[in-house]
């Protein structure tokens, strides 16, 4: 929900920002404002495909190792463990 909130704020600054320089705005300004609204839809769109994430408790020794393994095989770590688990569930 952390993400929602900060996006709410960018919007309501970026509102802010181009209601007090319309009148200002050149060609410049609106390519300006066109990269930050494109910008704000990003964080929109990637907030809303994120995962709820949850824990899975696994002993120091189990991460340890995991971590080293996928350090090793270039790979994230959550998404491997995803992986392993998912294939297992087959």
């Amino acid at each position: 929900m952390e993400n929602w909130k900060e996006i709410q704020e960018s919007v309501k600054s970026f509102l802010k920002n181009a209601e007090e320089n319309v009148t200002e705005l050149s060609l410049e300004g609106i390519k300006n404002v066109q990269e930050q609204l494109k910008e704000l839809e990003n964080k929109i769109k990637d907030a809303q495909e994120k995962k709820k994430l949850k824990t899975i408790s696994i002993s120091e020794d189990v991460h340890t190792k995991v971590k080293k393994y996928c350090s090793q095989s270039e790979e994230k770590m959550g998404e491997w463990v995803e992986k392993v688990l998912l294939e297992a569930c087959k």
